[in-house]
């Protein structure tokens, strides 16, 4: 029974130093779903990101990161006449952390391999931490919300440690306050004039490019290869 027991170990040893980590960053431009502005590009702004990478094998990958994104909107933009006579705008910075899973579609980091790219999906669950300002005199304090973020990238190696990649991630958020209104306060912003999508919550987008770098692990030393030969010639008695 130890025989086995101590096979299996050194299975598990071997196949945690074939894992790796690596750590990135990257820029990205920003635009937002919401009761101003429905995915208008003359909203764009700007976010960035910083993230960590764990990969158990070439398809399947936990990722925490970290997200600054800028948001705005403004009626300027819009072009029925209901949100010109508005006349609103806001500016929303939003700190968001987020875990999340992907998949790999192909095997792009073995170098022997003419494949050095592979499209990936993602999804996962978060937190968003708003700071607003807006065209109320007293802007609506938001706390934190959940948030539900996926999307799809894709991923190229440059050599054995550095990556490159590109993705576009969407965020649904649980709350209809991004921009500051929300059926709490339909008409405040002028009277008569409706205000919020009371069906709808707020989502919010990003399109990212980013670098990263992957620290591999030590190779197994060759006792502990020779402990498992031992164990295989043990076995057969």
């Amino acid at each position: 029974m130890k025989k086995y027991i101590l096979k299996i170990l050194l299975l598990i040893h071997f196949m945690a130093l074939c894992q790796h980590w690596e750590i990135g960053g990257g820029l990205a431009t920003t635009n937002s779903r919401n009761d101003v502005s429905n995915f208008n590009i003359l909203n764009s702004r700007i976010g960035a990101d910083v993230f960590c990478r764990y990969n158990f094998n070439h398809v399947w990958v936990v990722r925490g990161d970290a997200k600054y994104l800028m948001i705005s909107g403004n009626d300027t933009y819009n072009s029925d006449v209901i949100s010109k006579v508005r006349n609103y705008g806001f500016k929303t910075n939003v700190f968001q952390i987020t875990a999340n899973v992907e998949y790999n579609f192909l095997d792009f980091r073995d170098l022997k391999r003419k494949v050095r790219f592979s499209p990936y999906l993602t999804a996962g669950v978060g937190v968003a931490i708003f700071s607003m300002q807006s065209d109320f005199v007293n802007p609506p304090k938001l706390p934190a919300y959940p948030t539900i973020p996926f999307g799809f990238g894709v991923k190229y190696m440059l050599n054995k440690n550095w990556n490159i990649g590109a993705k576009y991630e969407c965020s649904v958020l649980y709350t209809d306050k991004l921009d500051g209104i929300d059926g709490s306060n339909p008409v405040k912003v002028k009277p008569h004039v409706r205000s919020a999508d009371l069906a709808n919550n707020d989502w919010m987008h990003y399109f990212g490019v980013n670098i990263s770098y992957t620290f591999y692990k030590i190779k197994c030393p060759p006792h502990h290869e020779m402990l498992l030969k031992q164990s295989d010639v043990e076995n057969t008695k």
